[in-house]
């Protein structure tokens, strides 16, 4: 993927994440994590607005899979 590409898919992503319901957001939780890791393999400066949705669907994923060890 160019860094054009790159750029778009992590908007189109962003946009989708926006729009989603709270169980359909981590859904796209991979997909957006690597696209940003490919950003910046590139060299790519990756935007806050989408470092903080990125830390935000990781704290999310690890709030769920503690939510789900047995007591």
């Amino acid at each position: 993927m160019t860094e054009t590409d790159l750029a778009h898919r992590a908007r189109d992503l962003e946009l989708r994440i926006a729009s989603a319901g709270n169980s359909g957001r981590m859904s796209y939780q991979r997909e957006f994590c690597s696209v940003l890791q490919k950003m910046r393999a590139a060299g790519m400066v990756v935007p806050s607005r989408l470092k903080t949705l990125e830390e935000a669907l990781l704290n999310e994923r690890c709030e769920a899979d503690f939510d789900n060890l047995p007591v």
